[in-house]
Parts: structure tokens; C-alpha cells; sequence
């Protein structure tokens, strides 16, 4: 996590007035950083992939773990 770059993400959640449903107003850089470790921590609880708020973690057979944020995807027959 050390080099995710979580001021970038607070930047766009700011730009775009991004809310969670459970936090009043646009939450802080603190807070999306806790929500992350959060996220990430259930996905390797629960051996498996995890979305919401805007992050994805996956997690990999060798315990790596990849975090990512989106603003934006679509896919095509879903």
C-alpha cells in the first residue's frame, strides 16, 4: 500500500463529489486509505476478489494482492 497512490484517488473522489452511502460528504484521504486496508484484508479473509467504493482487490494464488481503483468500465453481454 505503500506505493498506491491514494492522494490521486482522493483528487477524482473530490473532482467528481464521489460520497460512500455510509459517510457524509466526500470521505478524506485517511479514510479511503483505512477503506482499502479494509477491503483488502476481507478479500484475503475470504480467498476471493472483492469490489466496492470504487476499489478492486484481487488476490492471486501466490498471496499477491493487486488494488485498484475505477472510475469508469463497461463490458460488452453483461
Amino acid at each position: 500500500m505503500d506505493w498506491f497512490n491514494f492522494s490521486k484517488v482522493a483528487i477524482v473522489m473530490e473532482a467528481l463529489n464521489w460520497e460512500w452511502f455510509d459517510v457524509e460528504g466526500v470521505p478524506e484521504e485517511p479514510n479511503i486509505r483505512e477503506y482499502a486496508r479494509s477491503l483488502m484484508k476481507q478479500a484475503y479473509s475470504y480467498r476471493e476478489d472483492i469490489s466496492c467504493g470504487g476499489f478492486t482487490v484481487q488476490l492471486f494464488e501466490d498471496d499477491d494482492i493487486r488494488l485498484s481503483f475505477c472510475v469508469d468500465e463497461w463490458t460488452t453481454g453483461e
